[in-house]
């Protein structure tokens, strides 16, 4: 199914995909496919070509609307048009889906027609549109990410967070989330890391949310999060190694005892016991935000942290019923969600972060984040916040300054 069979014509493909991808400014992006022969589409792509018409579309001569939201189910555009070897330059579209080529990045079809209508609905949208979930009722569309600062000490807020999340919360935005919070201490990435699990941490954003509540009119959320296997490193300006015995190292967890990568801390596998533990960490931190007044909850299932590592086949090796099957991978994670959602107030929402793939054929796929998305549905999860990457230490052949990164 490749345009070309020969590697010169198969890069002016890419090349030419690649700036027509990424030529529009952030309001108007499309995939621009008329620079191909007609012939060529009709022949190659007959699905393509008859799913946009019927959303209206034709790809003979217009671009193909894509809202920016939506660029991230075409990632495996940004892959595969930096790969070495020759490659259907129209992959990640759909139309190939069977063909086995770098698989885990593969798109369905449906998925292209899924971008289309979500750009048509967006396209009459603007960011001041109020939006509401559930009880949540946000002035506009523009919600901050959570970012981690490293910057607390033993998990406990200071100025450095009432100045960076009070300067947020008055400046606009609908929703500001708070950063990735530890239930437990060794939950932490770093030292420096927010938690929520004792006294003197909540107290310590009680005080910043009291201001952000007085000043600002953002709504306030946070992010809940265990580190897992890639707890206890430096921070990224110390390099985000491991931290040495000499800095305060501590034993890390994870589904299998498998390090990160070579020179990490070897986790201990968690045992059942473990397991009960950690999720009644979730189910105390979801109790303390909710005495804090937070109005939405996201848990950390991403990144290569606890959660995602026991979705990910690369970091959980389990022979219990907690690993093997893509049911069994998945068991831990829901169970964590199903057990916050239960102590989580009904009337305020409850989402979810995933790596919505693992960029490793081996690892986790996109069609397992769809069923696992579906499962989390069926627990009252209202909002999947989609990432990519972090269970494996090949970082992915995109990043920071490359067009459409983790968008």
């Amino acid at each position: 199914s490749t345009l070309s069979s020969s590697s010169a014509a198969s890069d002016v493909y890419k090349r030419q995909i690649m700036n027509n991808m990424h030529k529009n400014d952030v309001d108007h992006v499309g995939l621009d496919l008329r620079f191909i022969d007609p012939e060529k589409i009709v022949e190659r792509f007959p699905t393509i070509l008859s799913r946009c018409q019927d959303y209206g579309v034709n790809p003979l001569n217009e671009v193909i609307p894509v809202a920016p939201a939506a660029h991230y189910w075409m990632g495996g555009v940004h892959t595969d048009l930096n790969a070495s070897s020759t490659i259907n330059g129209l992959y990640a579209v759909g139309e190939v889906a069977s063909t086995g080529v770098h698989g885990a990045n593969r798109l369905a079809s449906n998925s292209l027609m899924e971008c289309l209508v979500f750009a048509r609905k967006m396209s009459s949208i603007e960011l001041n549109t109020p939006f509401k979930l559930r009880s949540l009722e946000l002035d506009n569309l523009i919600v901050v990410s959570p970012m981690c600062l490293y910057s607390a000490v033993d998990g406990v807020m200071n100025d450095w967070h009432l100045m960076h999340l009070g300067n947020l919360s008055v400046s606009g935005p609908g929703l500001v989330f708070v950063e990735a919070t530890g239930v437990e201490s060794r939950g932490r990435i770093t030292p420096g890391c927010v938690g929520l699990h004792n006294d003197e941490q909540e107290a310590s954003q009680k005080r910043v949310l009291e201001f952000c509540r007085k000043h600002g009119q953002a709504k306030m959320g946070i992010q809940l999060a265990h580190a897992g296997r890639k707890a206890s490193t430096m921070p990224p300006w110390e390099g985000s190694k491991p931290l040495p015995p000499e800095n305060g190292a501590w034993q890390t967890v994870g589904p299998s005892s498998i390090p990160f990568a070579e020179g990490w801390h070897v986790p201990i596998e968690m045992t059942l016991q473990d397991l009960e533990t950690v999720k009644t960490a979730f189910v105390d931190s979801t109790t303390r935000a909710e005495r804090l007044g937070y109005d939405v909850i996201e848990i950390h299932g991403a990144h290569g942290y606890l959660l995602s590592a026991f979705l990910s086949p690369l970091a959980n090796q389990r022979e219990d019923e907690y690993g093997g099957s893509l049911e069994k991978r998945m068991r831990y994670p829901l169970e964590i969600f199903e057990t916050v959602r239960r102590v989580w107030p009904s009337e305020k929402p409850l989402g979810m972060r995933i790596s919505a793939l693992d960029w490793d054929d081996a690892g986790w796929t996109i069609d397992d984040s769809v069923i696992f998305a579906r499962e989390l549905k069926q627990l009252g999860c209202d909002f999947v916040d989609c990432s990519s990457g972090g269970n494996s230490p090949n970082r992915p052949p995109v990043g920071p300054g490359f067009p459409g990164y983790q968008l």
